[in-house]
């Protein structure tokens, strides 16, 4: 009989086995923007679904032509360690998840250098159930269009000074060549391997090779114009480029005045800071003049609003005491420059004129006659004479009286 029984239980077991039912799981990864350029940044969100409670998953992940950090959801408990590019995370305590589920989310960074799309690949990845079971969950991937750069990667000029600096955005430059260099290279690179540069005079319309390029202006050009193309169709790009030689530093002339009058009074030494007392300071005109009006200017900096300037010649027109910068520049560059400080006061008694002329007089601009602004020395010289007069005329009384007593 036990036997029997025995023989039962193992039939019952044949023929009803345990139930051998897995969970269905899958798993959806989804990117904002789709595309992206090279260096930039894309998150994609990584989600789960499953019909039965998930204790715990293992997502295994890889990516190509970028790099990637991910954040898990506040589902999960385990701390984050993604170097192995493998994502495992427990549900939190008596929170087994099912149903729609966030698992985290990716941010995904194209790299500099990408030259093809980026691909966000999954696989192997399964969800343990309550009872710890594995249960595989199918195969999944995203590719975020990389949008691949055109152009130059780099461009130098050998012997010369670029302006502006390099950048992918920009394509219109200009080389300064040293006075001396009467050959240059231009040393560049595509952003792609494949998309093939050509250099090209553009006044000419000849083909150039890259090094020892003769620095050859065209008649009545001072610079060199030069197309680099890169690329074709659609992924063409040019850029220009403007060579030319540093300008001569400007050896002619000077930066100085040649004339100042202030008023009534002319000065004739300058020195960096001038001082004039002109007799009136109620009206009057300063005029300035450049010792070479060709190769430099003044400087309307600093002037005051009445004064004006044209052709080397600067007018004022003033009431009261005024201090004010008188700057000259070069046209050229390279030229020097000067900046005088005038200083104008009104004259205080025994002043005699200006730091620039100290003589006590001063020739007027209308007449060029000499003025006598000196009151004191003027009394002593009337002084004088009504003396001389006084003596004479007593003199001459007592001649007259002398000779009249002779007489009779």
């Amino acid at each position: 009989m036990k036997k029997k029984i025995i023989g039962l239980f193992i039939l019952l077991i044949i023929l009803f086995p345990k139930s051998t039912y897995a969970l269905t799981g899958s798993l959806t990864i989804t990117c904002n923007p789709s595309s992206a350029k090279a260096g930039e940044k894309v998150t994609c969100t990584l989600n789960g679904s499953s019909d039965e409670a998930v204790y715990s998953i293992e997502v295994p992940f890889s990516v190509t032509n970028a790099t990637v950090t991910f954040a898990k959801s506040d589902l999960w408990a385990m701390e984050d360690d993604y170097s192995n590019n493998k994502i495992q995370q427990v549900a939190k305590t008596d929170k087994a998840v099912i149903g729609n589920f966030l698992i985290g989310t990716f941010t995904v960074t194209i790299n500099e250098n990408a030259t093809s799309d980026a691909v966000l690949s999954i696989s192997n990845a399964f969800f343990d159930d309550t009872d710890y079971q594995h249960n595989n969950v199918e195969n999944t991937s995203v590719t975020i269009g990389v949008e691949i750069p055109k152009g130059l990667k780099n461009l130098e000029v050998t012997g010369a000074t670029l302006a502006p600096q390099f950048t992918r955005s920009n394509t219109a430059y200009t080389a300064t060549l040293g006075k001396d260099t009467t050959k240059f290279s231009i040393n560049s690179s595509a952003t792609v391997d494949s998309d093939s540069i050509t250099i090209t005079n553009t006044d000419t319309g000849a083909q150039l090779s890259s090094t020892d390029i003769p620095f050859a202006t065209e008649e009545g050009k001072d610079s060199m114009s030069i197309t680099i193309s890169v690329g074709s169709g659609d992924r063409k790009v040019d850029y220009t480029l403007l060579v030319r030689k540093e300008a001569e530093p400007n050896t002619v002339g000077h930066a100085t005045l040649s004339s100042l009058v202030v008023g009534d009074k002319t000065v004739t030494n300058f020195s960096d800071e001038i001082t004039v007392n002109p007799s009136n300071i109620d009206s009057y005109q300063v005029r300035a003049t450049l010792s070479d009006s060709t190769n430099y200017k003044f400087s309307n900096s600093g002037l005051p609003s009445s004064c004006s300037v044209s052709a080397g010649v600067l007018t004022c027109n003033l009431k009261g005491e005024n201090s004010f910068p008188i700057a000259i520049s070069s046209n050229a560059a390279g030229g020097e420059s000067k900046t005088y400080i005038l200083t104008i006061k009104k004259a205080s008694s025994g002043n005699g004129g200006s730091s620039g002329n100290n003589s006590g007089s001063s020739t007027t601009p209308d007449t060029g006659r000499t003025v006598n602004n000196n009151p004191q020395t003027g009394n002593a010289t009337m002084g004088i004479v009504a003396i001389i007069l006084v003596t004479s005329l007593f003199a001459s009384l007592y001649l007259y009286k002398r000779n009249m007593q002779n007489f009779e």
